[in-house]
């Protein structure tokens, strides 16, 4: 752990750098990186070319093969070893603003514009002014002459917003380290577990006839036989929100909230017209999973109870709704034992003067990304998740710049240790 005087120490240091700070996230929020389509190109050019003056080992490359549109970068502060390493992740695609939005936003989304202590603009909080104070935190003790042991690797990500492999090719690429920092704005409260991701598709059958003999399907006495799949799909649907208030009384973690575990319907798709009874149903399914879950353990649960609930439907029972394999997972993360979250919550306490707050992250993130490949990564950066997507998106100058100093010190100590 930093003594005394270099917490205080670091502290001014940063302070004084607030005006470089501050342009330094107006700059890369001056660059619109909404996604979709992402246009990050632009933006990771410049930082590629800020690290290189800056003397970093400097990578870029696409994350999608031969496309040479979507890049990350990866900037290396060399340490001079026998040190353990540290790596500061971020995304710099924003959320996209609805061209019906647009007239309503007070400040231009892509200025950076400063008033009453706040700047506001696409990705302020989500999360270029995490990416700034990382960035920054690594540039002020290189300026400093501070000497560091380890390597800091920054990643400087592009596609997170829409689920995009930004993460996943650094990772592939071989950029990892002894412990990472995912800086999402969680208003430095230190969020070491966060949940899973499981999306996957219902396929519900019916059988089509003309709209006009539907009547003789439904009343007693009629002869035709058709079988709306829509109406099968919906008995499913009221079935699984039993399902999802039962895993809300049985499952919990006391990081997370209580009724976590969600079963969301986001996307259906039915037809084939108004004209027949509609013979096909597909249900997109989201469904969020603890820490401690296995994704097989949920999924085998999930298919078996739709298999039950069919059993009591005559239809059903014969024609089962096929549950396909998931067609996204996005893995949960547990870094609560980590020494390097131990450490950051010892800089925490010493740069702010009080212990951080210690909370479950309820969305996912790509820390998940790096906690799966070994690397423990809480999230933990400046900026209110509630203002993630929101009109008017903006970010308190002086949690920029406490984020900064408590990285800044967690680094020194860290990458020294």
């Amino acid at each position: 752990m930093l003594n005394k005087e270099t917490v205080n120490q670091i502290s001014k240091l940063v302070d004084s750098y607030e005006n470089e700070i501050v342009d330094f996230l107006k700059k890369l929020i001056q660059f619109p990186t909404p996604n979709p389509p992402g246009n990050e190109k632009d933006l990771q050019n410049w930082l590629s070319k800020t690290f290189t003056e800056w003397g970093y080992n400097v990578d870029m490359f696409d994350i999608y093969e031969n496309s040479n549109t979507r890049p990350n970068v990866v900037g290396i502060l060399k340490g001079s070893g026998n040190g353990k390493s540290i790596l500061l992740n971020g995304h710099i695609d924003v959320a996209e603003i609805p061209e019906s939005e647009l007239p309503h936003w007070k400040y231009d989304p892509y200025s950076g514009e400063i008033n009453q202590g706040h700047m506001y603009g696409r990705g302020t909080a989500d999360m270029k002014g995490g990416v700034t104070s990382m960035i920054m935190a690594t540039e002020i003790l290189r300026r400093e002459g501070f000497k560091l042991k380890g390597d800091v690797v920054i990643q400087s990500v592009a596609g997170e917003e829409r689920g995009e492999p930004g993460t996943k090719k650094c990772i592939e690429k071989g950029y990892i380290a002894d412990f990472g920092i995912c800086t999402e704005p969680t208003n430095q409260i230190i969020c070491p577990v966060s949940g899973g991701l499981i999306w996957l598709w219902i396929n519900v059958k019916g059988k089509s006839i003309h709209n006009a003999n539907r009547w003789a399907s439904i009343y007693p006495g009629g002869t035709a036989d058709g079988v709306s799949a829509v109406e099968k799909g919906i008995k499913i649907m009221l079935a699984l929100q039993e399902l999802e208030r039962h895993w809300g009384r049985i499952k919990s973690h006391p990081l997370l909230p209580n009724g976590m575990a969600t079963i969301n319907t986001g996307e259906i798709n039915a037809g084939p017209s108004p004209a027949f009874s509609p013979d096909y149903c597909n249900i997109h399914c989201s469904l969020k999973i603890y820490p401690y879950e296995k994704v097989d353990d949920v999924v085998k649960e999930f298919r078996d109870y739709i298999s039950l609930v069919s059993q009591t439907d005559p239809w059903l029972k014969i024609h089962p709704p096929e549950v396909l394999d998931p067609d996204l997972i996005w893995p949960s993360c547990d870094a609560t034992a980590s020494s390097g979250t131990n450490c950051l919550t010892d800089n925490h306490t010493a740069i702010m003067g009080e212990k951080p707050l210690v909370e479950g992250f309820v969305a996912v993130a790509d820390n998940s990304w790096l906690n799966s490949a070994g690397i423990p990564t809480p999230l933990y950066g400046p900026g209110y998740l509630s203002e993630a997507h929101m009109k008017d998106e903006k970010i308190a100058i002086n949690d920029l710049i406490s984020a900064t100093k408590v990285l800044s010190a967690t680094i020194l100590d860290w990458c020294n240790s």
